[in-house]
């Protein structure tokens, strides 16, 4: 396989973005990534490409040659061969479990696959790459944008802060979309951990204020230097009604004892 190039040859690619997304289900704080807006290219592109740099043979040329590759990679792999394309490997695996040792394949039960084994060429190009948090909320389910000892949101050179000042605060803001806190399920609330591990726990009747996109807390607790994390957990639904199940949102945010003003 290809190995690893200078680092002065790598060039400067173009930046990953990814759509995190956590789980909606309570006691579950698990977050996932996936790459979003990536285009495709096939190998006609690819062999216009090649013909534009080279300009050796023809992009139809290349195309063909290609084809013919690919052919004979598929007849390969019938052959009982792994491919080695010089950026990485083509493996046969096995997906599913078997009952027993000696269990027999089972094709609606055990299934093969092919996995790709990366170069160390490509391994370092993917190394290389910037990847940058692009997230943009699922519609349906509460988003916690800040918190505040006031009625208003933080900025600091246009940017939103989530800063409080220590000690005990007069109110309890939050903001965001669909946070309104109501349903009959126990686990709906407001939960806030300390960075000691002390929890606090509102409910819906506890809260003085309660729209879709702010709500207003009476204070129970002294804020203290450190990060906190706020949990709101919510049956509300934007359309009308409730969801069957509470829907999570989950905010971290520093205490300390000199915030931005």
């Amino acid at each position: 396989m290809d190995k690893e190039i200078s680092k002065y040859q790598l060039k400067e690619g173009k930046t990953v973005f990814l759509q995190v997304s956590e789980s909606n289900l309570p006691g579950k704080q698990v977050c996932t990534a996936q790459v979003k807006n990536r285009k495709t290219v096939d190998f006609t592109k690819l062999a216009d490409e090649v013909a534009r740099v080279n300009r050796i043979y023809t992009a139809d040329a290349y195309a063909i040659m290609f084809r013919y590759m690919t052919d004979e990679i598929y007849r390969a792999i019938n052959n009982g061969c792994d491919i080695d394309l010089g950026f990485g490997r083509l493996e046969l695996a096995v997906r599913g479990s078997f009952t027993t040792p000696l269990a027999p394949f089972d094709p609606e039960q055990q299934e093969l696959v092919v996995n790709f084994v990366p170069s160390p060429r490509m391994k370092q190009l993917l190394a290389h790459l910037r990847c940058k948090n692009d997230t943009e909320m699922n519609k349906r389910q509460p988003f916690l944008s800040s918190v505040n000892t006031e009625n208003r949101e933080q900025y600091e050179n246009w940017r939103r802060v989530n800063c409080l000042p220590a000690g005990q605060p007069t109110n309890l803001f939050l903001f965001g979309k669909r946070i309104k806190l109501v349903g009959e399920d126990p686990n709906v609330s407001i939960t806030f951990l300390s960075p000691t591990g002390e929890s606090y726990v509102y409910h819906p009747a506890d809260v003085v204020y309660n729209t879709p996109s702010s709500l207003l807390l009476p204070p129970r607790f002294e804020l203290t230097p450190g990060t906190w994390k706020c949990t709101l957990q919510t049956q509300y639904r934007e359309a009308g009604g409730l969801y069957k199940a509470p829907r999570q949102a989950i905010l971290q945010f520093t205490v300390s004892e000199n915030p931005p003003a």
